[in-house]
């Protein structure tokens, strides 16, 4: 059972005093009654949207005549507090005061959030040290009086002169956007999800939208409901229209474009398709047990980038000649390539000995590929982890 109160500023359930004992109680099974629970806590937290079957309410906000046996509970003769049948929640937190926090323990907190840092881990590791810190509570409060408010400002400060200006500059129908998704977690349960557009002319993120997974079918599509957002938001609140759209080849993002964004076009992210390729070959490298063919699987990635960069135009035909030409290269036949967007390689006479193997004759897949962008400045940004993601101006509960 989680031990943490889902009722906005509770202390985590750890009650206002040290030490205070509390027990946790999970949602009723009567409809009725948990639509009354979840409207006390959403007097708490404008973010709550229902309680699950792992969501608990501690004792602070029920009074001593709502549990069975709370005297002896408190005394210690009972273990587990019931609740009596149809108990509604009536006590909510008491607002913190405006006592200020120590400023090093502020500090500490917000080293500890923006590297990114688990906090339980972090604080743990202090105090196996001996060294005197906060506790998670503390940690928290910090993050939600203090920390996020001052990141969500960041950002828009950081955000609206980039929209104004690309307004300004008449860029309305001429984005060339690159987006991406991203979890929380590896695998298709994640609860959360993030979506990052991002502009390639000026390299500027326009807008990051955090996805609950509740808030969709299941985790796999808070990628294509976060780029929905995000194209609403642009539209809407700054009337730009995004030209090309960068993303990798998520079929239902492709169906929603070709449906809802008529006018824009829609590419294939180089970067993507390089890292499916460079995972078959590995895998046709073990199957095969030839290692020739792992030799040549860095220089057949390097000329998928190749085709895409060389062909300003997006020409798919030209594209997709380029790189049925490897097929020929790899065996060491440079001319007469039997296609007239691309009879021979373009490289010089080859007249030095080269180190590899040639290969026999394989067949390869035509792939349309975007020719100037990619989302390769997203891939950088998600290489930082994410340990936790927080929902900027409304913030996820947990």
């Amino acid at each position: 059972m989680p031990s943490r109160c889902v009722v906005g500023g509770c202390g985590f359930g750890y009650g206002p005093s040290a030490g205070q004992k509390v027990a946790l109680h999970t949602w009723p099974k009567d409809r009725k009654l948990r639509k009354k629970w979840d409207k006390f806590v959403k007097e708490t937290r404008k973010d709550w949207i229902a309680g699950s079957d792992k969501s608990v309410l501690c004792n602070l906000h029920f009074t001593s005549e709502d549990f069975l046996g709370y005297l002896q509970w408190s005394m210690g003769f009972k273990r587990k507090l019931a609740l009596k049948p149809g108990t509604i929640p009536t006590i909510k937190p008491a607002k913190s005061s405006n006592r200020p926090s120590p400023f090093l323990n502020l500090l500490l907190s917000a080293a500890i959030l923006f590297t990114g840092n688990l906090p339980t881990q972090s604080l743990r590791i202090l105090s196996c040290m001996n060294v005197a810190t906060i506790n998670t509570a503390n940690f928290f409060r910090h993050q939600q009086q203090y920390l996020q408010p001052k990141v969500e400002k960041l950002w828009k400060d950081d955000q609206v002169p980039i929209l104004h200006s690309l307004k300004a500059s008449g860029a309305d129908g001429k984005l060339i956007c690159a987006g991406d998704g991203r979890s929380d977690s590896p695998g298709h349960c994640a609860k959360y999800g993030s979506y990052t557009m991002l502009e390639q002319t000026v390299n500027k993120v326009l807008d990051i939208q955090v996805v609950q997974s509740k808030e969709v079918k299941n985790a796999s599509w808070c990628e294509l409901e976060g780029l929905k957002r995000s194209v609403s938001f642009l539209r809407d609140a700054y009337n730009l229209r995004i030209a090309v759209l960068i993303t990798d080849r998520h079929m239902q993002i492709v169906k929603w474009v070709r449906e809802n964004l008529p006018h824009t076009i829609r590419r294939f992210d180089i970067w993507h398709i390089a890292k499916c390729r460079k995972s078959l070959y590995t895998h046709i490298q073990i199957l095969l047990i030839h290692e020739a063919v792992g030799k040549w699987r860095k220089s057949i990635v390097n000329h998928l980038y190749w085709c895409a960069a060389s062909t300003p135009s997006g020409d798919g035909d030209e594209i997709s000649a380029k790189w049925e030409s490897v097929a020929f290269h790899v065996q060491n036949q440079h001319t007469d390539l039997n296609n007239a967007r691309f009879p021979a390689c373009a490289h010089p006479p080859l007249v030095e000995q080269r180190p590899k193997e040639w290969l026999t004759p394989r067949k390869y897949i035509c792939i349309k590929t975007s020719p100037n962008h990619e989302t390769c400045h997203l891939e950088a940004l998600y290489k930082v982890k994410i340990s936790q993601i927080i929902q900027i101006g409304q913030k996820c509960p947990i």
